[in-house]
């Protein structure tokens, strides 16, 4: 029998989806919180009865009484919760492909602007940078240095454009020749063509977009601020998390959001924590039609991206590098699997 005619009941979980409502917080820790995520997980698995059941056996176990209108409202609310879907083998195209087409204004490079109602309702599943690192396929280590990552990132003799931590500081050179990578905050995602290229004004530069080769990753970086004022829609979001217990903070915004790109069947290859309050996530690209990439990123700008890092010359955080003022820039996603194959 097809997975898709059996009848809701008999459906396995996802294991992503099995692992959140078998792990309920204590009480005093969330456990609201992880209601309304068990929920949204349930969503599209279950049917609003069955999810009501499985979340009021899972909620015994917490250490508090939990009502049936608590859990009837999650379950409620949930469907406002984008719904996650699994990867499989569904690729960059067909995930770009999925759900409303992107403003038309994405083909002329003018991003949507970020949709706060899916941004919050995201937020309010729960995931945070501990989430992104639990997922990670490969854990992180000391072996993963700045140096390891350039040459799976970047294999081969390729030239490179790197920064300490301004634009104006960047070098392009090839691979060999860089040392002490460790200390360089910043990096162009792809390949340079040469050593320096022009400008639009015919000046040369060593960081250019007449020098950047093809694109080899398409860098997504959340960074929520609330630069806007206690009323913009980020500080709201902000506050809420804030205001949880235990409290999240706008990395921990940033990581949700990835992860929901990765349910969507995003093919996440990197996330590296700027040391401040952004994440960026490196997506292959190589070979990808310029269309496609656009769509996927007109998504991303849906969910809040950042639109400065479609900008093929644009420099974005290095992987295990260090910030300016000593912060280390922590990888705490690594999934090699995707890394392109050219």
């Amino acid at each position: 029998m097809k997975f898709h005619t059996m009848e809701p009941h008999t459906r396995e979980l996802p294991p992503w989806a099995s692992k959140v409502l078998e792990n309920p917080p204590a009480a005093g820790h969330g456990i609201h919180r992880w209601i309304f995520r068990s929920a949204c997980a349930l969503r599209g698995h279950r049917s609003s009865t069955e999810s009501h059941q499985l979340l009021r056996a899972a909620a015994a176990q917490c250490g508090r009484m939990v009502s049936d209108r608590e859990i009837a409202d999650a379950v409620r609310n949930s469907r406002a919760c984008p719904q996650r879907r699994t990867a499989g083998s569904r690729g960059l195209r067909q995930m770009m492909a999925m759900g409303s087409k992107p403003a038309g204004d994405a083909l002329t490079g003018c991003w949507p602007a970020p949709d706060w109602t899916v941004i919050s309702a995201i937020a309010q599943t729960g995931a945070g940078m501990g989430d992104l690192a639990a997922a990670s396929p490969v854990k992180p280590n000391g072996e993963h240095t700045a140096d390891y990552f350039l040459d799976v990132l970047f294999p081969g003799q390729p030239l490179l454009c790197l920064a300490r931590e301004n634009p104006w500081d960047a070098r392009t050179a090839p691979r060999g020749k860089w040392r002490n990578v460790h200390l360089f905050g910043l990096i162009v995602p792809s390949p340079m063509r040469a050593l320096t290229g022009k400008r639009k004004d015919g000046k040369p530069s060593v960081r250019c977009l007449d020098n950047t080769g093809p694109r080899r990753f398409l860098v997504v970086e959340f960074d929520f601020t609330g630069r806007g004022g206690s009323a913009s829609e980020d500080a709201l979001i902000l506050a809420r998390l804030a205001a949880e217990v235990p409290s999240r903070t706008a990395p921990d915004l940033c990581a949700a959001l990835l992860l929901h790109l990765i349910g969507m069947g995003a093919p996440l290859a990197l996330a590296v924590h700027s040391g401040g309050k952004s994440i960026h996530g490196w997506f292959p690209v190589h070979g990808r039609a310029e269309a496609d990439l656009r769509c996927f990123f007109a998504c991303a700008c849906r969910l809040g991206a950042d639109p400065a890092t479609w900008t093929a010359c644009q420099l974005v955080r290095l992987p295990e590098g260090t910030r300016a003022n000593g912060t280390p820039q922590k990888v705490l996603y690594f999934n090699p699997r995707m890394l392109p194959a050219a």
